[in-house]
């Protein structure tokens, strides 16, 4: 079913019919015999199984179609969402004391957790917060960025020196 209430059927019979919220049917595509499966994404996109394990891929319009084999038989279809986030915000700020360099890194992140990272080295896991304070000797580089935890989607650096 769309956001408009159409439905959208896999037939037995071998093909695909769409309808209106009323029942009415508005298009059809005719594929193969034995259709077991199907499901439709957010982006209208339609996908259809058989008990061959052929999968057929079409659109709202039911207008084209493509076909691929999975090899095996009784295959089950679905979409599966994807959720994409965007890479963290890094800002930071820091200052000198003696010989040491205090570093306040602040992040927004749609992200459950991000890693924070020191001179390209993993060095904290944070969940529920959006900033940390860090404390090194200036003697050495101090290159910090993060990134939504376990993967490689990161912030641009904050050098603090």
């Amino acid at each position: 079913m769309n956001e408009n209430g159409e439905i959208y059927m896999a037939s037995w019979n071998g093909y695909v019919a769409h309808h209106d919220a009323q029942g009415v049917v508005l298009n059809t595509v005719s594929l193969s015999g034995n259709l077991t499966d199907i499901d439709m994404n957010a982006a209208g996109q339609i996908v259809v199984g058989n008990r061959f394990g052929d999968v057929y891929q079409t659109d709202a319009e039911l207008l084209l179609f493509s076909v691929f084999s999975a090899g095996s038989e009784s295959v089950f279809v679905a979409y599966v969402p994807v959720s994409a986030t965007n890479p963290p915000s890094l800002s930071g700020s820091h200052s000198r004391k003696g010989r040491y360099i205090t570093t306040t890194l602040s992040w927004t992140s749609d992200a459950p957790s991000v890693d924070v990272y020191y001179n390209g080295v993993l060095i904290d896991t944070y969940a529920g917060v959006s900033t940390a304070v860090y404390r090194y000797s200036k003697k050495k580089s101090q290159v910090f960025y993060i990134c939504n935890a376990g993967t490689d989607v990161c912030s641009e650096e904050y050098i603090a020196n």
